[in-house]
């Protein structure tokens, strides 16, 4: 990977990660819905823009169950399930446990593709339930069962990120701006009705606005943007090992920003769950070959 390769990567992992601390900031606020339903819009709508201006198109009448799916598992649903579990969870807990997606897809696939699964994979996959077993046995945060319910949806988020790459490897044959640019926007449709229903009853203040566009804007939209640039310049795999790095920055940010505690269980589930999705999805195997 080429060294301004490897600066977006990480900036791109410290971008994502700080995602969770602004939603967390943001939706006791703004509300859950409106939250979601807002960044998504803004943030496709930015994207369209873009897309618009390198001369790419959406293809709406070839795409739109692809984005109609993708909208609903890669955004709409998963986006919101974060924004609550981190109302009840620390954000560096839940970056964490969206590291789980790719241990997801690797599943999914191997039950949807019928993708063969290794010893080492197996493997990986137990060690993925201890880490997960660990940060959640020794949460700093206690166990209530609103905790509980929220952790079990950060993990289902973390499915539904899993099950949206299978179904985007399957099916999507599109240009992929103009794919993550269509599920924005069909998220947005997806969430308006719960959005308009569950408004907050008064205007947010400059601060809390200030946040939620960096949400949008930098977090969701320029965020793409940038995960495609990978995707082109170093490749899918290359530009994938963001997620290794994500978790790293939600402690970090979650300590200096939030005050939230760096503790042995947080450190040991998601050393735990990082090894777990590399063995899954063999990075280390590729690593070799590419060697």
């Amino acid at each position: 990977m080429k060294p301004a390769d490897l600066a977006i990567l990480f900036l791109l992992a410290a971008i994502w990660a700080a995602s969770f601390l602004l939603a967390r900031v943001v939706t006791p606020v703004l509300g859950t819905f409106p939250q979601v339903e807002g960044r998504l819009l803004l943030a496709g709508l930015i994207l369209l823009v873009y897309l618009r201006w390198i001369r790419g198109r959406l293809e709406f009448s070839a795409r739109w169950f692809e984005y109609l799916v993708l909208g609903a598992t890669n955004a709409a649903i998963p986006f919101t399930l974060i924004a609550f579990s981190v109302l009840h969870i620390n954000a560096s807990m839940a970056t964490i446990l969206n590291a789980l997606a790719p241990l997801f897809s690797a599943l999914i696939a191997a039950l949807w593709l019928r993708e063969r699964f290794t010893l080492g994979q197996v493997l990986g996959l137990q060690l993925g339930v201890v880490g997960v077993g660990i940060l959640v046995g020794w949460s700093p945060v206690a166990l209530s069962p609103m905790v509980l319910l929220a952790i079990g949806a950060g993990i289902l988020a973390a499915l539904c990120f899993g099950f949206s790459t299978v179904f985007a490897r399957r099916y999507s044959k599109g240009a992929p701006l103009a794919t993550v640019t269509g599920q924005m926007l069909f998220g947005a449709v997806l969430l308006a009705a719960p959005a308009m229903a569950t408004l907050p009853p008064a205007p947010p203040s400059p601060g809390i606005l200030g946040m939620f566009l960096l949400l949008a804007l930098v977090a969701t939209a320029l965020g793409n943007l940038l995960f495609f640039h990978l995707i082109n310049s170093a490749g899918p795999t290359q530009a994938g090992s963001v997620g290794f790095l994500i978790p790293a920055f939600g402690l970090l940010w979650g300590y200096v920003f939030l005050g939230e505690p760096i503790t042995w269980s947080l450190f040991a589930g998601m050393v735990l769950i990082l090894l777990s999705v590399a063995l899954v999805n063999r990075v280390f195997i590729r690593s070799a070959t590419f060697r």
